[in-house]
């Protein structure tokens, strides 16, 4: 499996929690030339209409709720959102109100995992041995830099906890530990959430700190996002997720946190995701060389195509590279969060729906903003 077609689909119906499920090829249609866009009226003309029909397209389809926001470094070029957070009590959707965003997390885990690194307090070589004693010794040979790019070959948790939510993430850790090898370290790509969850429990181990806590500190508190943590339950008449398999969409009950933790339970706003995007994308967060590693998809010895980083899949639109990463949550949430950087661009889209077929969303608007 590798991501140059945008990720083959994942077996099994537990592996669509966090997984980033559906998405997209970016075909010869979406080549683009070279340089930067001057932010003219005519761009912003175009970039306005293709957001305002996008939302209302999606909605017409039958997706309750959604935001899509286009920002340069974290100034809003243009916001739109409609719907309802509620379907039964017809609440409107609430652009400021923090809702799941799955696998997006997986960029924070890593950004804070490298911050780590450039403090000297882990080597990304460094085996992963080195914080779980009693690991059996095949697993050993990982190390922190398989588990960001996703090379590992540890084996999936899902399915261990099909009909009990774990209790807790020690819980999760000594089942991810105690499954066998799927292929040796380092010899292929697997998009699989176990590598981001034993990340926030190296995060853990090396700080004291749980994961989350980390990121507050160094991260969302500096930047001013008050509307990012892992996802507490929120009232059933403030906000619902749906999964829309056909007809009416079906309201779903929240992940706990202790499935997904650091590969997939935190929840955001537009705004706080923009604030993020602009930080690290405007050299705030790391240095050069690890901000390159994020978004440079690890070399495999066979050399089968790849474009995931860290926490980041590489993609082109013609020439030009952009980076993106979505979460797509069997709870009823979607979420995408793309950068373009020859135009500074960040496009977030947010939804209380999955499917809801938005992966295209990013792609469309930046063709719109250069003429394309």
């Amino acid at each position: 499996m590798h991501l140059a077609s945008r990720w083959s689909s994942v077996t099994g119906a537990l592996t669509l929690l966090l997984c980033s499920a559906s998405l997209y090829a970016q075909n010869a249609s979406n080549a683009q030339t070279a340089g930067a866009v001057v932010d003219t009226a005519a761009s912003m003309k175009r970039l306005r209409s293709t957001v305002d029909s996008s939302v209302a397209a999606r909605l017409a389809e039958g997706v309750p709720g959604l935001v899509v926001g286009v920002f340069r470094d974290t100034v809003p070029l243009y916001v739109q959102s409609g719907g309802r957070s509620v379907m039964a009590t017809g609440r409107a959707y609430d652009r400021m109100q923090p809702q799941p965003i799955g696998s997006i997390t997986k960029q924070f885990t890593a950004v804070a995992v490298l911050d780590l690194a450039e403090r000297k307090m882990l080597a990304l070589d460094d085996s992963i041995g080195r914080w779980f004693a009693d690991m059996p010794a095949p697993l050993t040979q990982i190390t922190v830099r398989q588990l960001l790019n996703q090379t590992s070959g540890l084996g999936r948790y899902e399915a261990r906890f099909a009909f009990a939510s774990p209790s807790s993430a020690d819980t999760v850790v000594r089942t991810i530990v105690s499954l066998p090898l799927a292929f040796a370290p380092g010899s292929r790509f697997a998009y699989n959430n176990a590598n981001y969850y034993l990340l926030g429990e190296i995060i853990r181990r090396v700080t004291g700190d749980a994961w989350h806590e980390q990121m507050r500190r160094r991260f969302f508190e500096p930047l001013g996002m008050q509307h990012t943590s892992p996802c507490s339950p929120v009232p059933a008449d403030s906000l619902v997720g749906y999964m829309r398999a056909g007809g009416t969409p079906a309201a779903r009950l929240p992940i706990p946190e202790p499935m997904t933790g650091a590969a997939g339970a935190l929840c955001s706003t537009v705004h706080d995701l923009a604030r993020w995007a602009g930080a690290l994308h405007g050299s705030r967060l790391l240095s050069a060389e690890a901000y390159r590693l994020l978004h440079t998809p690890a070399v495999l010895p066979d050399s089968a195509a790849n474009s995931y980083g860290m926490g980041m899949v590489r993609a082109n639109a013609g020439s030009l590279p952009w980076w993106w990463h979505n979460g797509a949550l069997t709870s009823g949430f979607y979420s995408q969060l793309a950068y373009y950087p020859a135009d500074g661009l960040t496009v977030v889209v947010l939804a209380n729906a999955f499917p809801a077929e938005l992966e295209a969303v990013d792609a469309a608007i930046y063709r719109a903003w250069r003429g394309q």
